[in-house]
């Protein structure tokens, strides 16, 4: 049902959230686009988080997914793991683990060649 490349693209986008407590910690959007809907995501300071994915699923019909997303510290320096669980309609999706890197001053997140900006959260402003 789903395409795994579009599948693995979601789960990158899910697990950017699940840093919490870190530099990595906030709101985050794709730069791309499915059917027009960018991907968003948020962390914790605890790197739990969860976010909303959209899936074209082919003829059309694409899927908005919701995931939980847990994160920790990688090895280097602003540098995170994170496993993406889809749940809800999506629950059948495989979960993904995505390595990230925080990139321009922080307020860029590159997972695995999937870029998300860092957003301003309506209750920081």
């Amino acid at each position: 049902m789903f395409d795994k490349k579009l599948s693995g693209a979601m789960i990158i986008l899910l697990l950017a959230s699940a840093c919490g407590g870190q530099d990595i910690e906030g709101v985050w959007e794709s730069d791309d686009k499915v059917a027009g809907k960018r991907h968003e995501f948020s962390i914790d300071s605890d790197l739990m988080g969860e976010g909303t994915f959209y899936v074209d699923g082919g003829g059309g019909q694409i899927f908005k997914c919701k995931a939980d997303i847990e994160g920790k510290e990688a090895t280097r320096e602003g540098s995170y793991e994170l496993e993406l669980q889809f749940k809800g309609d999506c629950s059948n999706a495989q979960d993904m683990e995505l390595d990230c890197q925080l990139e321009n001053d922080d307020n860029l997140l590159d997972c695995d060649g999937l870029e998300f900006n860092r957003i301003e959260d309506d209750e920081q402003s």
